[in-house]
């Protein structure tokens, strides 16, 4: 029966994966301006610690979707699921193809969602795999998240030693309200709908608020300064990346053209 219900566990959570996934990219085509037509493969891997089968024991397991666009190769979404918090990170971009000479833009969807069915607790654990967190205002910034490019090709192998591009962005003030120590997020059930709470600069407890975690156009290339003088970006490949405070990280690829 454990083996039954372990096999049922991973067949829920990969249909999650799957219909988080497609929700994601019909979002992402709503707020895009150029319509185009892909094809696109979608695996699904799982990777879960061995427990002795105890059902009192929660077995930390890690799922992972990607949706491959077979004309270039290359991923245009990827979902990561860690079981044991019960949160799943989720970033979908529109295209592999990039070109900024005809208008076009990175439009991405992130997704931090909570894939139990109840409210979760979800403790602050500042643990980004990738520093510095240049593309983060910290405090101001209440998303759990950090995105940041890079000009090449990385992977989580070697990307903490690569020079991300340059981020502009207006970080708000801090006011004695503002939240400057995170202490925990609190998801509704299967719901990116999340209120942070912690510590305010005036020393109160205090929180957010609600607020959504399916964030779209979280970035855009006009952010990113470009590598050569000009303000052009060369054309090649380049690395997107988004990190999570409890060290899920997704990578993604893209082609700017010139």
């Amino acid at each position: 029966m454990n083996g039954i219900s372990s096999t049922n566990a991973v067949l829920a959570v990969a249909i999650v994966l799957v219909v988080v996934g497609a929700s994601a990219y019909l979002v992402l085509n709503e707020h895009s301006t150029t319509s185009t037509t892909h094809q696109l493969d979608t695996t699904t891997t799982s990777e879960c610690d061995n427990v002795n089968g105890s059902i009192f024991v929660q077995i930390p397991c890690h799922y992972s979707s990607t949706t491959t666009d077979t004309r270039t190769g290359m991923s245009t979404s990827i979902t990561y699921s860690n079981s044991t918090i019960g949160i799943n990170l989720s970033v979908v971009i529109n295209s592999t193809a990039i070109n900024r000479s005809q208008g076009q833009d990175l439009q991405t969807v992130v997704e931090v969602l909570n894939i139990f069915p109840r409210i979760n607790n979800v403790s602050v654990a500042d643990d980004f795999p990738v520093r510095p967190l240049q593309s983060k205002c910290l405090p101001g910034d209440y998303t759990p998240i950090v995105v940041q490019v890079y000009q090449g090709i990385y992977d989580k192998g070697n990307i903490s030693s690569a020079p991300p591009l340059s981020y502009y962005r207006s970080c708000p003030e801090i006011s004695p309200n503002s939240i400057v120590s995170e202490y925990y997020y609190l998801f509704q059930p299967n719901s990116a709908n999340a209120t942070l709470y912690g510590r305010t600069e005036a020393g109160n407890f205090s929180n957010t608020g609600p607020m959504s975690l399916q964030l779209v156009n979280q970035v855009s290339i006009h952010q990113f300064s470009s590598p050569l003088p000009n303000g052009a970006f060369p054309a090649g490949i380049y690395t997107l990346m988004v990190e999570d405070w409890w060290g899920q990280i997704v990578i993604l690829h893209f082609t700017m053209q010139s």
